[in-house]
This record gives structure tokens, sequence and C-alpha cells, in this order.
């Protein structure tokens, strides 16, 4: 009840207004109405790794039938595309943690909206303490604190850490970027809940993603889906 206030009077005071173009929000969002409808929505894909089918969103790919990822679904709230890349660079390398409010909050709609998103833990993906020390702040934990709000489930930061400091891994071709990522992560706890939902903001060739999913699955969890803001296809 206290937050519900607090958080009502910051509104009072500070009104939402678009991230992108700068109009009053809506919906008590940092966003305007015309960007949130320009927002570009994930076609409907692989039930196991999220690519493009063009059968509809209930089968799962030719790759994923081949060589199954460790992972058991991927679920993401939208394209990675104008105007969203906006929001999405911002987070990561402009310090918004305005954008991570808002891309958090339209996550956490997003996914409430399906019904079917549940989990008895969400994970971010950690950066390595040299990278967090530079960047000041973990931009997956970040949406995560915002998810929690729609889906009831544990934060849990103090699962996986990233032993290995990597190279960026948008910086890397496509077929480099699973060696640079194996065995960068460590199990910190051995109580691993069932259902784990690892969070990230962009998914592109998802190495990273199941290089966790394979540590929690190896450690006893019995589901483990990949939630993100975006899903690039480049």
């Amino acid at each position: 009840m206290v937050y519900r206030c607090l958080n009502f009077a910051h509104r009072y005071v500070f009104p939402p207004y678009c991230r992108l173009c700068g109009a009053p929000g809506h919906r008590g969002l940092d966003i305007c109405k015309e960007c949130d409808s320009s927002l570009p929505k994930a076609d409907a894909g692989c039930r196991q790794c999220g690519m493009p089918l063009a059968t509809g969103d209930d089968v799962i790919c030719g790759r994923c039938l081949r060589q199954p990822p460790d992972y058991d679904a991927v679920y993401a709230a939208f394209a990675y595309d104008y105007p969203l890349d906006k929001l999405i660079k911002a987070l990561k390398f402009d310090a918004s943690l305005a954008a991570a409010r808002l891309l958090g909050e339209l996550m956490g709609r997003t996914l409430a909206k399906t019904g079917n998103r549940q989990a008895d833990a969400i994970v971010p993906v950690p950066l390595h303490k040299t990278r967090l020390r530079e960047r000041g702040y973990n931009q997956a934990t970040e949406l995560a604190k915002q998810v929690r709000k729609y889906i009831p489930a544990s934060l849990r930061t103090d699962l996986i850490e990233r032993s290995r400091h990597t190279q960026i891994q948008s910086e890397l071709p496509a077929k480099a970027r699973r060696g640079n990522v194996r065995g960068a992560f460590r199990l910190k706890k051995a109580n691993v809940p069932p259902r784990v939902a690892v969070l990230d903001d962009v998914m592109t060739t998802g190495c990273t993603v199941n290089e966790i999913a394979k540590l929690l699955k190896r450690a006893g969890a019995e589901q483990v889906e990949i939630w993100v803001v975006a899903r690039a296809f480049k």
C-alpha cells in the first residue's frame, strides 16, 4: 500500500513521457500510445528456439530437431528492430535505468498476457565483475526487477556467476560465439529450482543462454526457459 502511494505521488510530480519521442506517456509508462504501437512484435516461431516459422508457433524447427538446445523454450516480447533498438542501446550503453524500467515493464506486461509463462525463479544473465564495474549495473537484473511485478517468481542472482571475462558477443561472428562463452559460467548454489527462467535483454544466436541452461539442467532444473526483451535474427 505504501509503495503504491509513493509510486502514485512520484507519477503525479514526474508524469511519464515517451523515451522515444518526448510526448506524454500512456498506461503509466514512459512511452506514448503511438510509439508503443510501433514497437516490432515478435513473429510466431519455433516453440523451442523462437526462430520465425511460416507454419506458426506450435512446432519445432528443423535445427532444434537435429540439435536440440539445452533450454526448453524461448519467449521474446519483441523483435530486435527499430525503434525498440534505440531503447535497448540506451539501456546497455548509455546507463539509462529509465530505459530498463520501461523495457522491463513492457516485457512483464507482455509475459503476463500470454498466461502460460511460469517459473519458480528468474535468473538474470550475469555480467563478469570487470564489466559490472565498468557499467555500474547489470541490465538483465534491472529488467528482471520489473518483470517480477507481473510474474510471481523469485529473483535469483546468486545461482550463476560469470567466472571468465569474455569478449562482447555482438563483436564476434556467429561461429565464434559458442567458443567465446564455453565454460564462462559457474554454478554458485546447489539448490536449483525445478522451473527456471533465464532472463536477458537480447537473444541472437542463443550461445550465452544455452551455456547457462546447460549448467542449470545438470544441476537438476527440470525446465529452463529463456525470456528476453527482443529476439534478433541477423
